[in-house]
């Protein structure tokens, strides 16, 4: 097999998450070796959401928003809507190669070994190190992108040479390189950290996607690593730079706002108030309504839009998400059907939890726009 390295005791299989080929490889590799240890390429939370399928109808999106573990959610719902895509395309299981391993390793006594770091660092790594125009480019891309492209297995293979969550955001790795930085480079440190942790002379077999295949092979060869997991596990705070931009408008507008009182009398600064209120509160209300939110839902972006402008750390797409997983909780249905549901924009809205998730991103955008619109207002009314 071409995509096999082998050093000592270690065989490592480079595979396609959503190959039917993939599977085979494993089954005949693991047969083959009779392996003591079967590293895969997944974390505790994927394990046990590949062993049980109802894992995700138990998601209670009230609690993950309570949490803030919203924006993770998000980022594993693109995932494993891509996974679903191309395993549908390919008429292969999703993972399949991982549940073989998991079953064969059952029928040769073979110890399973989870290797990969926890999709939620990796994802809240990825999250913290994209600016704002980053995060909105992958959601409208998710939510609006092209079906049209025909993918076949071989193409899969031949392009896509990497593991779902690369996959995924493969559009964005020429634009966004820190993507690829964090997805591959290091969780091939991060696994191969792990592999070496191994010290045992019985044969051990490493289930990867292609993507580390030549990554985790180099270091566990050279028996060398730049970081430890420990390292690697860290989830950087925002920076200096961050923080400022994030609080950059919200110090302007509200600058704006105490000159109109200074600068003119009590009611310019009420009349200059009054109008960015209404500028920021309605177009939230209304982009809220237009994404089919519900009555409830429109009045809560009216009264915490403004809260959110002036307050980073209070998005008003929380507030939102939050009324409508209240008002309108996702059914077991919903849960169920939620890969299948992001095919078109008429799906992802008739699907409760999905429609949270665009509510939470266009009440934002709605604030966002009246916020841009009434701060320019302010500035007009105040030195022209």
């Amino acid at each position: 097999m071409s995509n096999l390295r082998e050093t000592n005791n270690i065989t490592l299989l480079g595979t396609a998450h959503v190959s039917k080929e993939s599977v085979k490889e494993v089954e005949e590799l693991i047969l083959k070796k009779q392996p003591k240890y079967i590293c895969i390429e997944l974390d505790k939370q994927r394990y046990d959401n590949l062993v049980n399928d109802e894992q995700w109808k138990n998601t209670d999106i009230v609690s993950v928003i309570k949490n803030k573990q919203f924006p993770g959610l998000v980022m594993q719902v693109i995932i494993a809507s891509v996974q679903k895509k191309f395993s549908f395309t390919t008429n292969s299981e999703p993972a399949g190669e991982f549940k073989k391993a998991i079953e064969l390793a059952k029928q040769t006594n073979a110890e399973i070994i989870l290797i990969d770091r926890n999709i939620k660092i990796t994802l809240n790594r990825i999250w913290r190190k994209l600016t704002l125009f980053n995060k909105v480019d992958i959601i409208t891309s998710f939510i609006f992108g092209s079906d049209d492209t025909e993918l076949t297995e071989n193409s899969i293979q031949d392009i896509m040479k990497d593991d779902v969550m690369e996959l995924a955001f493969s559009s964005f790795k020429e634009k966004l390189p820190i993507i690829h930085k964090v997805l591959v480079e290091e969780r091939d440190e991060y696994m191969a950290n792990n592999i070496l942790e191994l010290t045992t002379k019985e044969e051990v077999v490493v289930i990867i996607g292609k993507a580390h295949l030549n990554g985790i092979f180099n270091k566990v060869k050279s028996n060398s690593n730049t970081h430890n997991n420990a390292e690697l596990d860290i989830i950087p705070n925002k920076t200096l730079g961050t923080k400022l931009a994030n609080w950059s408008f919200s110090i302007l507008i509200i600058g704006l706002l105490i000159a109109s009182f200074v600068f003119g009398d009590y009611n310019v600064g009420m009349d200059q108030l009054k109008q960015w209120i209404l500028w920021n509160s309605s177009l939230a209300a209304i982009f809220t309504l237009l994404a089919r939110g519900s009555f409830i839902s429109a009045i809560v972006a009216f009264l915490t839009a403004p809260i959110g402008a002036i307050s980073p750390a209070l998005s008003v797409g929380i507030f939102v998400a939050f009324s409508e997983a209240i008002v309108k909780k996702p059914t077991v249905n919903d849960m169920a059907n939620i890969f299948e549901d992001t095919s078109s924009i008429k799906t992802i809205l008739n699907n409760k939890f999905l429609k949270i998730i665009v509510l939470f991103f266009v009440s934002s955008l709605g604030g966002a726009i009246g916020n841009i619109i009434g701060g320019s207002q302010l500035i007009k009314n105040l030195f022209f």
